[in-house]
Parts: C-alpha cells; structure tokens; sequence
C-alpha cells in the first residue's frame, strides 16, 4: 500500500503548529489557571501583593523551593505534592492557596446569594483552597444574620407532663372558646385530676363575666387551689387578679403563643368543637347537643386515667340512656387511685415519648444574657421567620424566656419562639489553621502571626527586591501583575 492510499490521523497530519511548539508550558498552563480561578472582585495584583506579604505562605513558598517542610505548617505539608508556586502566589492543583489577609473577603464573596453550606462550600473548593476552608465556611454560613431570619424554625422543647394532682378540683384549668357565628364564647372549666368539664355559653367575656361563671362553679364544687389560664386581657386583668386572691387561689399563667402549656384543655376544646360542628351540619340546636356531649363525656372512661370523669370526681357512675345492670342498685365505686396515677403517668409518658420524636424535640442551652432572635407571623411568602434585631434574654424560667427588645420592652415567650443568634468572630480573627480534609495542624508559630514581621510601604505596596528573612530576595512576577480580572 503506498502513502497515498494510507489515511492518516487526523491529530499528526491536520495540524499547523510545529511539533516542537505545538505543548503548552507548564508556567502557562499554571498561570492559565490562577487567572481563571480568581474569584469575582479580586484582582490577581491584589492577591499576588497580598501572598508575597502572607509569611505562612512565605513559608510555604520557601519549602517548595528547598523540599524541607520542617518549618511550614502541618496541613501544607501533606498536601505538598499539590503544591506549586507562580511567582508570588500558591497554588494547590488548580486551586489558589488564599492568604490570610483575603480568606474573610473570599468567604463573603463564596456567600453571595445566601446558598447553604453544601453549595458554598462547592463553590470555594473550585476556585481556591487554604487550610480550614471547610470549617470557615460551615461557621460562615452558621453565622450569617440573613440566613439566621429566614432559616426553618427550631425544633420545640421537650414536653414536661403535668403532675396528676392529690384530689379532685385541686388543680383546674380555664380557657375562652370563640367567638362562634352566633356571637357567643364557651368558658371551658376542665379537672385536671378527673378530667371533669363544664363548659358556660357567655354573650360576653369581660371579667365580670367569667368571674360570675366562676363563682358559680367554686360554690357547687369548692374552690380550686390552682387555676391556669393563658394570656387573655379578660383572664389575667387587676379585676380578675384581685378576684383569685381574694379566694385565696393561686394563678398559673401560661407562656404566651404556647397553648401546649395548657393542653389538657386544649384537647378538651378539640373533642368539644367537633361535636358542635356535627350539630352544625346536621341541623340541630348545638346547645342541646352540647349537653348530651357533656353526659356521654362525663360518664365515658377517660383514655389516660382508665376510668370515667364522673367516677374519680363523685365515686360513682352517671346513669345514661344506655341500660346497665347496677345489682343491688348501688352506684357508688371504689376507685383504685394509685393505679389510676400509675395509668396516668405511664399514658403521658407514651405521649411525651411520640410527640418529642415526631417533632425532633431537644433541650437548647439558652441562657440569661444570650442574643436571640424572636420569631415572628410571616405576612407573605417573602417575610422572614424572625424579626430583624436580635433580642437579649433578660431571664428563664424553665423553658419560658423573658426577652428584652432593643427598645427596653420585656416579652415572654417559649423557648421555640426564639433562636440563638451566632455570632460573627472579630474582623481581625485569626482564620482556622485546621485543613479542608478534616486533618488538624499544630498552630502557627508566633512569628508567622506577627504583622510586626511585615515589610510593606507605607501604602502598602510590596516593593520588588525586599529581602524576607531567609536572607533571599523575592521579585514579583511582572507577567501575572499584567492581568486584572473583574
């Protein structure tokens, strides 16, 4: 077969670049790649300048040159088969070793649109490296005020089950339900021994009002020792106040925006609501339907104590439209207290156990003095979950917090109102000597830290030819200072 029969390559036959000339340098290639690999607003002059400054990567530069690495820092020297050096500035594969000077400045840069950790940390990992820059960037991210507003909300306290009290009507609890289309409010009284209920139908909710229900309820059943109630003007005003001490009852109020303080009435309200929506739909008078739900409720084993309000409240059972047979006639019922304590704390604990799963609760170490931030009801899909100013922690009680504004006003508020706010380190902090990989370094010796050590002019451009300490002389590369990204 001749040569003119044979069809070459493409590769060795199609090309016009002399063979001898025809491969890239190596000091191009380098430098092809630090130019493209400078973030967005950094200028190649400026991170030459500031590397031929930096005496860590003095240090470094100085290693590469000798192949003793005695003196450079522990986390370059298990990456120093990636390292280079293009005059001034270091290089680790395709990536640039970033001075001190300018680490914070590329962090801000790398969390420009706010992305998550994962996202910022894949943009730093293709354009620069420097010892720890995974961890900054995590704390960045941690630390962002911005992100802090928007971020989910955090995950509620545990629950803490209220103790069953000694004796019936000891300790009640009353809540305001309404208003309903008609106009009216429930005032729900429940018995947080029996889990009793009375509910009162009011067209009005002052303090008179309720304190009128509630003297009716104290005369038939005795006063109360304890009684909780949220936050409403009605429940905790001087009139109601004065009304409680004068019986000698003691008020427990609950944390404001946190009905799960008081969620055995709560729960009360849900089963209620629904039997008045049933009526609702079907026509019928929700106040006769009212009654029938209290007698089927009052007269029904109750799912956490075992056994029916009306038994641990009166000892005896409530006759009902359903026949029973009662043998010699007597009602009365001796009621086993212990194992009903017994079934109530182990039902609570099987609920506490669910919702503090279901939820991710924990514990949070939120102290006095601490700046958190207050959530806050978003009013559109833009508006941030916190407000803006952080608050101080003037105080804590449990998982209860009082909060002082930035104006002096004081709110209490549950412990998954308010967030913790983390804090920016100084602005001349040292960055973290620990390594991208996870690989943790001694600490710099002092005299890589010293700013003291630094030769710059008064304007703080590096002049060619400053003998650094190893008695060398170090020169600028004139070719990289030729190029300015933007």
């Amino acid at each position: 077969m001749t040569s003119r029969e044979n069809i070459a390559d493409a590769l060795s036959r199609l090309t016009k670049i002399p063979a001898s000339k025809g491969y890239v340098q190596d000091e191009e290639y380098v430098r092809e790649v630090t130019l493209q690999a400078v973030p967005v607003a950094l200028r190649i002059e400026e991170i030459e300048e500031v590397s031929f400054q930096d005496e860590e990567l003095e240090v470094v530069r100085e290693a590469l040159e000798t192949g003793h690495w005695s003196k450079a820092p522990k986390a370059y020297e298990l990456v120093s088969h990636e390292l280079a050096c293009v005059g001034q500035v270091v290089l680790r594969g395709t990536r640039i070793v970033v001075p001190r000077k300018l680490r914070r400045r590329v962090l801000d840069l790398a969390h420009e649109g706010h992305q998550g950790i994962v996202k910022t940390k894949e943009r730093l990992r293709s354009k620069v490296w420097w010892p720890g820059v995974d961890k900054e960037a995590e704390k960045k991210c941690r630390e962002c005020l911005g992100c802090q507003m928007v971020s989910k909300h955090v995950p509620p306290p545990p629950i803490k089950p209220t103790r069953l009290p000694e004796r019936a009507w000891q300790e009640i609890a009353v809540d305001l339900l309404g208003p309903l289309p008609t106009g009216e409010h429930l005032l729900v009284v429940v018995d947080y021994f029996s889990r009793w209920m009375e509910v009162d139908v009011l067209r009005s909710t002052t303090s008179a009002a309720v304190i009128k229900c509630l003297d009716s309820h104290f005369a038939r059943y005795g006063v109360p020792a304890g009684l909780r109630t949220d936050n409403g003007s009605n429940l905790v005003s001087e009139e109601m106040e004065k009304y409680l001490e004068e019986m000698g009852i003691v008020h427990h109020c609950n944390t404001p925006l946190w009905p799960r303080a008081n969620g055995e009435v709560e729960r009360q309200n849900r089963s209620l609501l629904k039997a008045m929506r049933v009526s609702q739909a079907e026509g019928k008078d929700w106040r006769l339907e009212l009654n029938k739900f209290l007698l089927a409720y009052r007269s029904t084993s109750h799912t956490t104590t075992g056994v029916s309000p009306a038994e641990l409240f009166f000892k005896r059972k409530l006759t009902t439209k359903l026949p029973e047979f009662t043998g010699s006639g007597e009602s009365q019922v001796d009621v086993a207290l212990q194992q009903v304590r017994d079934r109530d704390s182990e039902k609570k604990q099987q609920a506490k156990h669910y919702a503090d799963t279901r939820y991710h609760a924990k514990d949070r170490p939120i102290a006095v003095g601490d700046a958190v931030l207050l959530e806050r009801k978003r009013e559109n899909k833009l508006s941030p979950s916190y407000e803006s100013l952080p608050y101080e922690v003037a105080a804590r009680y449990g998982d209860q917090v009082v909060l002082r504004s930035p104006q002096g006003a004081e709110y209490k508020r549950n412990l998954q109102h308010v967030k913790r706010v983390v804090t920016e380190p100084a602005a001349d902090a040292e960055c973290s000597t620990e390594s991208g990989g996870g690989t943790p370094e001694p600490a710099p010796s002092p005299e890589l830290t010293d700013p003291s050590t630094q030769e710059t002019t008064p304007t703080g451009v590096v002049v060619a030819g400053t003998p650094r300490r190893s008695g060398r002389v170090s020169q600028p590369p004139k070719a990289l200072a030729d190029y300015v990204l933007y």
